[in-house]
């Protein structure tokens, strides 16, 4: 499960956020659980909608800047996890991010 805010919205985090966010049964599930392509709607509709909590908002506010100012991170991918980089690499990486 993606907990990271991310812009533009991934299916992942928008899923995640509605199952921590968005009241549900087992008898009354989530929309996008019965009709996946649902999922941005959805999450669009909680964001909107007064029930939905100022965090949520706001780090969807956050992340949205950050990428619209070129400052956003990648999103982290499980190849990602025990990659080893050069300092070089680093360094680079360091110098676009800043």
């Amino acid at each position: 499960m993606n907990r990271n805010p991310i812009y533009p919205v991934s299916s992942a985090y928008a899923k995640t956020t509605l199952l921590m966010h968005k009241p549900w049964t087992a008898t009354q599930k989530l929309t996008f659980e019965t009709k996946p392509t649902m999922v941005y709607k959805e999450f669009y509709e909680l964001l909107k909608s007064d029930k939905c909590p100022v965090t949520v908002r706001l780090t969807h506010a956050v992340a949205k800047e950050n990428y619209e100012q070129g400052s956003r991170f990648p999103e982290a991918t499980n190849a990602d996890v025990g990659k080893e980089i050069s300092a070089e690499q680093f360094l680079l990486w360091r110098r676009r991010s800043i």
